[in-house]
This record gives structure tokens, C-alpha cells and sequence, in this order.
């Protein structure tokens, strides 16, 4: 009679040993494979460094502020322009760009860079009002 029970105590025991043990690497996988979140900002292009694999942009916030953002871009950053691939030396000071990035080992890295066509020289002037017809009476 005492042998089962020293069999089932020690059953259980081992059940409560494995049950710890999957939860705690389930607890480090998820922990280990935590995905880094995408970022996307949109500005003007302050500067490029192919050479140095640097970006900077001012983007425009909401109040009508400007924030410059500086990033490292990444070896594999794609770059498209006006839909077409490029490269970093399509870029210009003064460009329209949407950049994804994140952060990577402390650096928050260029992962895209979209130039956006420019905006033709007529959408900046203010519009003109419109003719209205003057009726004179006689």
C-alpha cells in the first residue's frame, strides 16, 4: 500500500518539474523574440550621408512646429523615388519623404525611404479669386 503512493507523489512531482520548466522557456522565447516596432515619419530632407549611412529630416508636427530627426540607415534600406527604385544619391536636400524605421541595437534605423513627387511650383501660390461678373444697371 505505501509503494503507490510514494509511485504517485513522485508522478506528480515530476509533472510539476516539466509544467515549471515549459513555462519558463516559453517565458524566454517570448521575451528573446519580441518583434521591434516599425516607426514611420514623414518631413523634408535636411541631409543624406551615403558615405556615413546617416539621414536627416524635418518633419512637421501637428502645432505647425518642426522637429529634426536624425537616423543610421540600414545596409539593406530600400529607397524608392516617385515609385521607382533608387538609391541614396537620389536624395536631395529639400525632398518630400515618408521614412520607416526602428530602433535596432540603440540606433533608430532607416529600414525605407520613399521620396514623394514634389509639389508642382503652381500648388504653392495662393490661389487667385474667383471673377465674379458685375452687373451695372442703366
Amino acid at each position: 500500500m505505501r509503494r503507490p503512493m510514494v509511485l504517485l507523489v513522485l508522478c506528480l512531482t515530476a509533472l510539476l518539474v516539466v509544467g515549471a520548466m515549459v513555462s519558463t522557456v516559453a517565458t524566454e522565447k517570448a521575451a528573446t523574440h519580441k518583434a521591434p516596432m516599425a516607426h514611420k515619419s514623414v518631413g523634408e530632407v535636411v541631409s543624406v550621408d551615403a558615405t556615413a549611412k546617416t539621414l536627416s529630416i524635418k518633419e512637421t508636427l501637428k502645432k505647425g512646429d518642426t522637429k529634426e530627426m536624425s537616423f543610421t540607415i540600414a545596409d539593406t534600406a530600400k529607397v524608392m523615388v516617385q515609385g521607382k527604385a533608387g538609391s541614396l544619391s537620389d536624395l536631395k536636400p529639400g525632398d518630400s519623404v515618408t521614412v520607416k524605421h526602428m530602433m535596432k541595437d540603440g540606433k533608430d534605423t532607416v529600414e525605407e525611404i520613399t521620396v514623394m513627387k514634389p509639389m508642382s511650383k503652381h500648388a504653392h501660390a495662393a490661389p487667385k479669386p474667383a471673377a465674379t461678373a458685375t452687373s451695372s444697371k442703366k
